[in-house]
């Protein structure tokens, strides 16, 4: 993971039903958005790097949450798996790291250089 005084940077993109949402407005701290679609990593403590440089603390900078089964958006609507899109299809959450899938999504170690598809759709 990033140590202190690294300064990384990771592609994201989150769809909601084949439907690709706007990158996530600015944000603060030193795991963050800076509204351009990439996730911000520059640890400036201990507390923020390696382990604690995941996609969980983005989410958390942005308003949103990311859970195994569930997307949280910083405007309040979330997205649980077995949910209907519009298609009346359930929807299941799934999120991929450079084409792998994770299953803890909000514990995933940021890398530089990371490609992050968060999507939640019918599958």
């Amino acid at each position: 993971g990033a140590g202190v005084g690294d300064h990384w940077h990771a592609r994201y993109e989150v769809s909601v039903c084949g439907d690709v949402l706007p990158p996530f407005p600015e944000s603060a701290g030193n795991v963050h958005s800076h509204g351009d679609g990439r996730v911000h990593i520059h640890p400036a403590r201990f507390s923020e790097a390696g382990a604690n440089a995941n996609l969980g603390r983005f989410f958390d900078s942005v308003g949103a949450e990311l859970t195994d089964s569930s997307l949280s958006l910083p405007l309040g609507r979330t997205y649980t798996n077995g949910d209907p899109c519009p298609d009346e299809q359930s929807g299941r959450l799934s999120v991929t790291v450079n084409d792998i899938e994770v299953a803890d999504p909000s514990g995933y170690i940021l890398r530089n250089g990371d490609v992050i598809l968060i999507s939640f759709s019918a599958p």
